[in-house]
């Protein structure tokens, strides 16, 4: 099984789980293709830096796909490569792709955790980071484990500066954050001593910006390696994540088997359907 890697860390981490599983079942080898990933400047490539102990990795694309829409391709050829590889059309679930056999690639997002799940702990493993915590990193760590913790992430970046990316994904706005938290309180989840770490891609503005009743620790990004503040909010009891692929990893990496973690109902501003929020995740 092949898989085409791009997008963002949490993207690529979709597309590998989503193809180890069906590589799985297949008793197949996997091989991820790297080709678009490399020279993506939007996003790093980073599942390179993950364990990822099962999948080979491959830098260049099979020559045949650059030329499929050439005239000169027959048309019977067209047909057989095109039948060899699976290209996602919706974001929603789609069961009959853990039965399409003929599939030798996937192309696409495969956001929802069913095309995976059963492979939880293998997935623990193979998303492991290479490089070890910093200093830093592993002080926040034990604050962390040593508490009553919550993480909050809050996406911008992109989703703010960029008109397209903004019309398409929408931020989620402060009382989705403060709605969260009361939530949490609530359900007796967190208390006035439970500790909120928050992480984002614009920190500064968000101790400006973000003020709680709750002692906060504002994560500074590490901007050269992602995968280290996502683990981060996996070792936190409870997370609230933005709609951001990024944060929804650090929620499942989660191994507390009493976690609650809140999610936006609405993913995608501009309405496109969706499963990628996990049924035993609460939306808000």
């Amino acid at each position: 099984m092949k898989v085409k890697i791009i997008g963002g860390l949490g993207n690529q981490m979709f597309q590998y789980a989503t193809t180890y599983a069906l590589a799985k079942k297949r008793n197949e080898k996997l091989f991820l293709d790297l080709s678009l990933a490399l020279n993506y400047d939007v996003h790093p490539l980073r599942i390179n830096k993950l364990m990822c102990h099962s999948g080979t990795f491959e830098t260049t694309a099979p020559k045949y796909e650059k030329h499929v829409f050439s005239p000169r391709i027959p048309s019977f050829l067209k047909k057989y490569i095109f039948f060899r590889c699976y290209m996602e059309r919706k974001l929603t679930f789609n069961e009959n792709l853990l039965h399409e056999a003929g599939t030798k690639k996937l192309v696409g997002y495969f956001q929802c955790e069913k095309y995976f799940t059963e492979y939880r702990d293998d997935l623990l493993e193979e998303f492991k980071p290479k490089e070890s915590f910093s200093e830093v990193q592993n002080y926040i760590k034990n604050m962390i484990e040593q508490n009553s913790s919550c993480s909050m992430h809050i996406r911008r970046g992109d989703y703010f500066t960029n008109p397209e990316a903004s019309a398409y994904h929408g931020l989620c706005n402060h009382e989705y954050f403060m709605n969260a938290l009361k939530y949490l309180e609530e359900n007796k989840k967190i208390n006035r001593d439970t500790k909120i770490f928050i992480f984002s891609d614009d920190i500064d503005w968000c101790k400006k910006n973000i003020i709680i009743d709750y002692e906060a620790f504002f994560v500074t990004a590490d901007d050269e390696r992602a995968e280290m503040d996502m683990w981060l909010m996996s070792y936190c009891q409870h997370n609230i994540i933005s709609n951001s692929t990024f944060s929804w990893w650090g929620a499942w990496l989660n191994q507390n088997m009493n976690k609650c973690v809140v999610a936006p109902k609405t993913w995608f501003k501009n309405g496109v359907n969706t499963d990628i929020v996990p049924e035993s995740w609460v939306k808000l």
